[in-house]
């Protein structure tokens, strides 16, 4: 056997191992007051490769002509030992996001539609491991806030039956809980959601939508 087979040979095998990895994502979104924390970690090959980003502050600045959005972004990866990146600000225009969302909503939309069976493809495949969403909310006043209790788990009761069956299989029951704040005003969200799916899910999708993009 010749080298150029044995490398072949040995590319392949690399390549069918590659698409049966799963990458596992940790999603979590605290929201207390007027303090925000989002995390995202991204892990394979049981934490041996490791990526994190963390947007521990989001500041919304009223300007006169031009209000920003500043978001201070910190990422550490772990492949093979941590590095931790430094800050950096992304400045996002309100109003040009506020004038253009009917169009990007449209365009949305459209995407959508021609990429849904993708789309539904990829999510059956994911493999959830937990999923918990807690919601804390007072306005001052019980009866009010008992409205707005009763409008929230409604949300809730409206939304997660509808994402649960487009949606793969999960293994532990999701934790849904709306707690009311009656002697105070308070907002407070808690968010995280753990998945995993396999590259080669991912890869096939890509595969299929420029397939879709360029040939259909």
């Amino acid at each position: 056997m010749t080298t150029g087979r044995i490398i072949a040979i040995l590319f392949l095998l690399f390549l069918i191992t590659i698409m049966f990895l799963r990458i596992r994502f940790d999603v979590r979104y605290k929201r207390k007051g007027e303090d925000d924390l989002f995390e995202l970690q991204m892990t394979m090959l049981r934490g041996l490769v490791k990526f994190k980003t963390k947007i521990p502050m989001v500041e919304i600045e009223s300007r006169l002509i031009k209000p920003m959005v500043k978001v201070k972004a910190e990422a550490e990866a772990g492949i093979p030992h941590p590095v931790t990146g430094k800050g950096a600000i992304i400045k996002i225009p309100l109003l040009r996001i506020f004038k253009d969302f009917p169009h990007y909503l449209k365009k949305g939309l459209q995407y959508f539609n021609r990429y849904k069976t993708v789309i539904k493809k990829v999510m059956r495949s994911i493999r959830f491991h937990y999923f918990s969403w807690t919601t804390q909310i007072g306005l001052g006043d019980p009866a009010d806030t008992g409205i707005a209790t009763g409008v929230v788990w409604a949300l809730k009761g409206l939304f997660f039956p509808i994402i649960n069956s487009s949606l793969g299989s999960m293994k532990t029951p999701p934790k849904l809980l709306v707690q009311p704040c009656f002697d105070s005003r308070c907002l407070w969200l808690d968010f995280r959601c753990i998945f995993d799916i396999r590259i080669g899910h991912i890869i096939i999708a890509g595969l299929n939508i420029a397939r879709i993009r360029f040939i259909s």
